[in-house]
């Protein structure tokens, strides 16, 4: 739609931070722990032309992402992770606090056998899985969450 506040968990070379400031999004937050990357990705964001609306941290994943000083904390329409099965499960929980409401993960780096888990961990953490995409033995997940009546 456009004009959306994006997070990158594990963002590498900044492929999908980059795909979301070209459709349009207002700014991605683009989190990476591996320090060789962070240059590459810095790199790629110049070359890209999109280091306004991309903003690079040093970290891991979501932990203690909550206790960090961005402003956009609690605000974010999308957060998206290309990494493997064994980061994205304890990530899960911590989303939906860091998410608007009717905000959504889209999640891949998942083998084809992990699947189901990846959906119960989502769906126990108040997502409803709205799509998921198989190509060979890799599958991405796009899920959104939804209110929970107390």
């Amino acid at each position: 739609k456009g004009n959306e506040v994006v997070a990158d968990i594990g963002t590498g070379s900044g492929i999908l931070a980059i795909t979301a400031a070209g459709l349009g999004a207002a700014r991605v937050d683009a989190v990476e722990l591996d320090a060789t990357a962070i240059p590459i990705a810095q790199e790629n964001f110049q070359l890209n032309r999109v280091q306004s609306i991309v903003r690079l941290h040093y970290g891991d994943g979501l932990k203690g992402y909550a206790t960090r000083v961005y402003p956009y904390i609690g605000k974010y329409d999308l957060i998206v992770a290309n990494i493997l099965t064994k980061v994205i499960l304890p990530m899960i929980p911590q989303c939906p606090p860091l998410l608007k409401p009717g905000g959504g993960v889209i999640l891949s780096g998942i083998m084809v056998k992990e699947a189901k888990q990846v959906q119960g961990a989502l769906e126990t953490n108040g997502f409803r899985c709205l799509e998921t995409r198989q190509q060979e033995d890799w599958v991405a997940i796009w899920a959104k969450r939804i209110s929970r009546k107390t």
